[in-house]
């Protein structure tokens, strides 16, 4: 699962409206895994990419883009038959994270993934990018090829903040703790771009508005915030209002 976003890259509507992404689980059926209805409202205000993801299909040599009994992500249907992809390398929808702290093999990252994708992200100023296949929690700082181009600091309130007035690179977020066996982190992790991690069942509640997006890693078990941060941006359009004539 890679699902990408832009803040702010187009003035949003005014409106007080909100929508639920909810992905149906065990369904066989294609076109219910992502309904458009609950796409739609997404695509005007956020340059977004992303797919379901399960990795819970088929054996070596069935097709995978992995040579893994892991699937890879496609559970059983092509991913552009339930989500919309470019004409060009159908094939490619890349399904592991760019960065990640668990040891695994095969290994979690895909390099060819990574030098093709995040220059793009880098070269259309992506703000933060969601990932799965990991099963836990991990959080970056804003990295680019392994190195931290900029790091949160402490609001008012303690939480972790991202400051993008002046765009660095993106933050990564693995987000795939729940309903398999958890992947544990090492005992020592030497990677700087890794700023928290929770080995840990759990999920995601991501709250938007114009200019600022709160990202909360909730833990099934208690329901307590386990790690938080905050992306700030500037509401272009009110920049706009403020320009001096």
């Amino acid at each position: 699962m890679l699902a990408s976003l832009a803040l702010q890259r187009r003035s949003m509507p005014h409106s007080r409206s909100s929508t639920s992404f909810n992905r149906p689980l065990d369904r066989s059926d294609e076109d219910a895994l992502v309904p458009d209805h609950q796409i739609a409202a997404m695509e005007p205000d956020l340059v977004a990419a992303g797919a379901s993801s399960s990795p819970a299909r088929d054996y070596a040599e069935t097709g995978s883009v992995y040579v893994t009994p892991d699937s890879g992500g496609e559970c059983e249907v092509a991913y552009e038959s339930y989500f919309c992809m470019p004409a060009v390398s159908k094939d490619k929808p890349w399904h592991r994270p760019m960065y990640s702290s668990h040891v695994g093999i095969p290994v979690n990252v895909d390099l060819t993934f990574v030098a093709s994708v995040e220059p793009l992200l880098l070269k259309h100023q992506v703000d933060l990018v969601f990932f799965g296949h990991v099963h836990n929690y991990e959080r970056t700082c804003a990295v680019y090829k392994n190195r931290c181009k900029g790091k949160p600091k402490k609001d008012a309130s303690g939480i972790d903040t991202y400051d993008k007035c002046k765009y660095t690179a993106p933050v990564h977020a693995t987000v795939r703790a729940g309903g398999f066996s958890l992947d544990k982190f090492p005992r020592i992790v030497l990677n700087k771009w890794s700023l928290s991690r929770v080995s840990e069942f759990g999920y995601a509640r991501v709250h938007a508005t114009r200019g600022d997006m709160l990202v909360q890693f909730v833990s099934s078990r208690t329901m307590e915030v386990l790690d938080q941060f905050r992306i700030v941006k500037p509401d272009p359009a009110r920049r706009l209002r403020n320009k001096p004539v």
